[in-house]
Parts: C-alpha cells; sequence; structure tokens
C-alpha cells in the first residue's frame, strides 16, 4: 500500500488528483460495505476483526489522508472499560466537544433554576466584559438579541447545538456560560473538583476568542472520554439528579449515527485556525445492550499544506467522520459478546458491570454494601473526594442514610475520628473491622480523616421467607381466567419462583396485612429470562395491589418517556432511575432497600443505586403522595414474560 501511494504521488498533479479521488472513493466504499449492519456481514467481520486489524485499517486511512496529523482515541463502555485506545493521554485541544463539561457545571449550579433567566446576564452581555469584548459592535448586537432573555436552560441547548441559533450566537451561549461560572479559570476549577478524572481538562479562553493569547481549551482524549462515561452512566459525583437528566436532554441526539443502531448523545468540535482540530465525541446504546459505548475522536493537523485552507479542513472532518465509523463498526460488531447478557457472558459481564472495584460480587451476594463507591460521594454529605495513590479517598462528612446493627470493614489512609450511632472510634491508616449495635445514625467521617473503603453489612435481619411454602405471603391481583391464567407459582430448590403474570404475591402473615413504614431490606433473586420484569412494592396502600413505592426489578434499560436510561434494578419507578444498570440477566443478585421517613436508598449488588427524598405532599397511595405510613410489601409478576425467582427475603425493622 504503500509503495504504490509512493508512485502515485510521482504522477503529474492532474492525473495524480484522478487518481487520488478513484483511490479514496473505491476504499470508502469498501468501509462503508463492510460497516453494513446486516447480521450476515456483522457475524463473519467480528470472527475476524481484532485492534490490530482495526488499527491497520486506521493507519490506511491516514495513508490516504496524505498529510501529518496527531489522532487520539478512546473507545470503551460507560463503566469505563477500554476496548481500544490510542495515544489516550496526550494533551490536545478540544474545540466545541468541550461544552459538554461547561453544561454539567451549569445545570450544576442552576439545577433549581433552570427556566430562570439568570441574576448578571445583562452586565455579561454588555459591550465591555470579556465574554463578548472580542466581538464586533454587530456582533454584540445579534449576541444580545438572542441571549439577552435566555433562561438557564435555553443558553444550556443553545451552547450544545439542541436548540437552533447562529453560529455566532451559539459560541456566545458558550461564553455566558463560562461567565456565569465565573470565568475561565474559575470554570476549570469547577470541573476539576468534580471529579480527579477530569484534572487534564482546562479551559483558557472564551469561544472565537484568539487561540494564541492565553492558550487553547485543552484535554486528553480519556478526560473527555470521563466526562462522557460519568455522564452516560448517571454517576456524576455531588450532581443533582435532575441535572443530569437534563444534560442529558440538552445534548444532540440522533439514532444511528455512524452506522451503529442505538440513540446516541453527542457533542462534536471543530477549529479552522491552526493548529486544525476535529473532534467526534458521545456515547450510544448498541441495539440489545443495556451499557452504554462511549467513544472520542481527537484529530489536530498543524499545517495546512499549499492547499486552500477550507478544502483541507473538509478532508479533516471526512477524516475524522471516517475514522469514528470505523472505530464504532467494529463495536457493533463487538458489542453483542462484551455487553450481552446471555448464558454464555453473563458471568464475566456481571462482573464488568460492577461500577465499582471497592467491593467484589461475592461480598455483595453476601450482603455487604460499599458505601464509598471510589470514585463519586454519592450517598454522602458534605464529603470531599482526593485522588491518591493508588486509589481516590474520601474524606469528611456524612452517609445520607442512616444505619443501625451492622459490620463495618474501613480502609483507612489517614488516621482520624470515625463516628458511628453508638460510639466514636479513633482509627489509624490500615484495614479495620467494627460492629455497631443498638442505636440507629449515619456514619460519619471527621474532618481529616480519609478512608479508601467503607463497606457495611447488616445484622440482625429476619426471614420473611422460609424456603418450603409460602406460609405468610398471599396473591393479590385479578382472578385468572381460562384466556388470561396469570402467574404460575412454584418453589423449589428453597426459592420462590413465578412465571407470567401481571400479579403480585404480598407477605400477609396470618391471613391479614403486616405492615412497615421503616426498615432495612434486603432481597436476593435470579431473573430465569432475559428482559424479565418485576417490582419489590414497599409501603403498598393496604387493601390495594402494587400501589406502593415500587422499586424496580428489571435489569434491561426501561425508558417510556425516550431519555438516555430508565428505571432499571434498583431503580424508584416513576420516581428515579438508577445510576446505573448492575445486574444481570440469569445470575443472582442481591436488592437492598432502606426506608426511613421520606428518604428511600437503594443498592444493587453492594453499589449504590438510588439516594431520593419524597418531597410532594402526602397521600395514602405512594403513587400520588408521600406516603410515611406503613404499608405492606408486595413482588411483583409484571407480564406473560416474567420469569422471577426470589431465594431470600431479609427486613430489619428500624
Amino acid at each position: 500500500m504503500l509503495l504504490l501511494w509512493t508512485l502515485v504521488r510521482l504522477l503529474p498533479r492532474t492525473l495524480h488528483t484522478w487518481i487520488w479521488v478513484v483511490f479514496l472513493l473505491s476504499n470508502l466504499q469498501a468501509i462503508a460495505q463492510t460497516n453494513t449492519s446486516s447480521n450476515g456481514i456483522t457475524k463473519a467481520r467480528l470472527q475476524s476483526t481484532n485492534q490490530q486489524q482495526l488499527a491497520a485499517d486506521i493507519r490506511q486511512l491516514e495513508l490516504q489522508h496524505g498529510q501529518p496529523l496527531e489522532l487520539g482515541i478512546w473507545l470503551g463502555t460507560s463503566g469505563g472499560r477500554a476496548l481500544m485506545t490510542r495515544d489516550a493521554d496526550r494533551i490536545r485541544p478540544t474545540a466545541s466537544a468541550i461544552k459538554t463539561a461547561f453544561l454539567v457545571e451549569l445545570f450544576a449550579r442552576y439545577h433549581q433554576a433552570l427556566d430562570a433567566v439568570p441574576a448578571g446576564l445583562d452586565e455579561i452581555l454588555s459591550d465591555q466584559h470579556p465574554a463578548v469584548a472580542h466581538f464586533s459592535p454587530e456582533q454584540r448586537a445579534e449576541i444580545r438579541q438572542g441571549l439577552s432573555m435566555a433562561t438557564v436552560r435555553q443558553i444550556g441547548m443553545i451552547m450544545m447545538g439542541s436548540k437552533k441559533a447562529s453560529n455566532l450566537v451559539y459560541n456566545a451561549a458558550a461564553n455566558v456560560t463560562t461567565a456565569l461560572l465565573g470565568g475561565p479559570a474559575e470554570l476549570t476549577q469547577r470541573i476539576h473538583a468534580r471529579s480527579p478524572a477530569f484534572k487534564n481538562l482546562h479551559v483558557r479562553r472564551y469561544m472565537l476568542a484568539p487561540r494564541n493569547v492565553t492558550g487553547d481549551n485543552t484535554s486528553t482524549t480519556v478526560a473527555m472520554a470521563s466526562v462522557l462515561q460519568q455522564l452516560a452512566s448517571a454517576t456524576l459525583p455531588q450532581m443533582p439528579g435532575r441535572s443530569l437528566q437534563e444534560s442529558a436532554s440538552a445534548l444532540l441526539t440522533a439514532d444511528e449515527r455512524y452506522g451503529l443502531r442505538g440513540k446516541h448523545f453527542f457533542k462534536d468540535g471543530a477549529l479552522d485556525t491552526d493548529p486544525l482540530t476535529r473532534v467526534q465525541a458521545g456515547w450510544c446504546y448498541p441495539a440489545g445492550s443495556s451499557e452504554a459505548v462511549v467513544y472520542v475522536v481527537m484529530v489536530e493537523q498543524a499545517d495546512p499544506g499549499d492547499r486552500p485552507r477550507e478544502q483541507v479542513a473538509n478532508r479533516l472532518s471526512q477524516f475524522s467522520r471516517e475514522v469514528t465509523r470505523l472505530v464504532l463498526a467494529t463495536v457493533q460488531l463487538t458489542a453483542g459478546n462484551d455487553l450481552a447478557t446471555d448464558n454464555e457472558t453473563a458471568q464475566a459481564n456481571n462482573r464488568s458491570r460492577l461500577p465499582t472495584n471497592r467491593i467484589t460480587v461475592e461480598e455483595a451476594l453476601d450482603g455487604w454494601l460499599a458505601l464509598f463507591d471510589g470514585a463519586t460521594t454519592y450517598g454522602f454529605a458534605d464529603a470531599q473526594l482526593s485522588a491518591a495513590e493508588p486509589e481516590t479517598v474520601i474524606s469528611g462528612g456524612a452517609t445520607t442514610t442512616e444505619f443501625t446493627d451492622f459490620e463495618l470493614r474501613v480502609g483507612v489512609t489517614q488516621a482520624g475520628e470515625l463516628v458511628l450511632p453508638d460510639r466514636t472510634v479513633m482509627l489509624q491508616p490500615g484495614t479495620h473491622t467494627l460492629t455497631s449495635r443498638g442505636k440507629r445514625g449515619p456514619i460519619r467521617l471527621n474532618q481529616g480523616f480519609a478512608v479508601s473503603r467503607l463497606n457495611l453489612k447488616p445484622l440482625e435481619l429476619k426471614s420473611l421467607f422460609n424456603g418450603r411454602d409460602y406460609s405468610g405471603w398471599e396473591r393479590r391481583g385479578r382472578i385468572p381466567t381460562a384466556s388470561k391464567p396469570g402467574a404460575v407459582w412454584s418453589i423449589s430448590d428453597r426459592a420462590m419462583r413465578v412465571v407470567g403474570g401481571p400479579e403480585a404475591l404480598e407477605y400477609a402473615p396470618l391471613n391479614g396485612p403486616h405492615m412497615f413504614a421503616d426498615f432495612l431490606l434486603q432481597l436476593e433473586g435470579c431473573t430465569r429470562r432475559a428482559g424479565t420484569n418485576g417490582g419489590l412494592f414497599i409501603r403498598n396502600e393496604p387493601g390495594r395491589t402494587m400501589m406502593g413505592y415500587e422499586i424496580q426489578l428489571h435489569h434491561s434499560w426501561y425508558d417510556p418517556k425516550g431519555a438516555r436510561h430508565g428505571y432499571t434494578t434498583g431503580g424508584i419507578d416513576d420516581r428515579l432511575q438508577a445510576r446505573a444498570a448492575v445486574a444481570v440477566d440469569h445470575l443472582p443478585f442481591r436488592l437492598t432497600v432502606v426506608a426511613l421517613g421520606p428518604h428511600l436508598a437503594t443498592w444493587v449488588n453492594g453499589y449504590q443505586t438510588a439516594d431520593w427524598i419524597d418531597t410532594r405532599p402526602p397521600h395514602t397511595n405512594p403513587r400520588s403522595g408521600l406516603r410515611l405510613e406503613s404499608g405492606t410489601l408486595q413482588i411483583q409478576a409484571h407480564d406473560p414474560e416474567t420469569d422471577l425467582e426470589i431465594r431470600q427475603v431479609l427486613l430489619r425493622p428500624y
């Protein structure tokens, strides 16, 4: 290939141009044919494609481009598992793709006032403010016309391109965002404080300001990917849940982008001054996958050479798109094996989908909870993260959930005081095992005390299922008929199993309602059929079927509103999406629920998936409002496709 290209370059310029065009078009056609989504080609390519082949294909595109360039790639899952990387740690210009990080900080700060005009907007749009001072008077007038009465949400959507505006107003919206957040330096500090993974992302200038004065807005490919990973998996540290949802809704979306089936969320970028820069960045859910695929392709070309700049810029755009298409075509072929949840790959995926390394699957199935997930302060109030070696640590603050009667394993990195519900202990660096009994409360890390692990196992739980029969449980729902037989319940190997539905099984010992208000509950189950949909209803309104707070038991993403993620296992149906899809069909999982007053918290396989306070007005039915009174427990069999096994239901009243 290299020899052929060298010979072509030696031909006369006109002939060389025509050969180059024919050569490029023929290869692009071959790539398009290779990347088709038909099942036959997909399976054949899967058997032969690997990272070496992908690297060779990308190198072929570089030779076709014919001019020196720099290329960074990060491809992987929203859980952080890399599938393919290339020079992902080199700092590069980010172009407009950096606006995704801007959006996160904007919606986090104004999460309670997204539909209000932000204070100080008029001052930012004045002629002297550095956010707009580098524009001409005519341009500033156009900017004021487009943004003077814009709400925070509108500013964010214009900045991301999901709300139409002129290119000038589009870039000015990013400048307004930067100014609202204190300017480039303070915005950089905010981004770095959000997560240690973002430390190589820097904001140095307002959009369309000269790049050579203060320097470029830059990032490594992996840092840019980290922003997308945490946004896609809803694991951004100290980020209000509503802000996560609204941030995703402000991004650009497309179906089957780059030939990869599924919905895409993305923000690309382009700079046509030197170095010319192109960024393709986003995430998507390939068909049949409940875990997002994240991709970032960053390309820069220092010198346009002797060709017209516009022509070179267009060719660089084409190159970046073709590289991205090629990379994602490989994911389309491998996603079924890397991300699927069938029997053959379930065991490996169960480990890969546990979004923390601070607990093992075996520990989680034994009842342990990772109070600190190793990457965020989720589940804590007033805590701080520090990027320490070899692991990120958490210090200060307290758990938002209260516990009683538990065993605690603590990995201490900096000595200090740990406040338990029943006492305060001084701990030195090292690993410690403690127990706390008799009192209920949060777990507090006093100032200066830092830990890398904080794992808790509840004690004194009572079993509500004897493993032999349905003593204490009664069926609830419509009366079965010949045409609609309902669910089939059975017990085998000390586990209850339900096939079919819709129906519910209610905990009702002594043929009457048995009610709980505040408690910690652990349920061990297994979905015996892919896509099985069930639920656990708590504080259910007495005398009614499935009219309580519903904790989802459904490992697939279920999303009736079309957003990027939905009420998967651990989510609180119609109230709060789970942070991530953790459990896997065909394998055991353990759900933990803590209900205390208006606060509900859940863990799936030891990873906290929900932390929610019900602020609605009181109502007897939790589907309509806040219910603090006790209610029944019900296990839901959602539909005829349900096949759900429950092995344990353990409960500790609070």
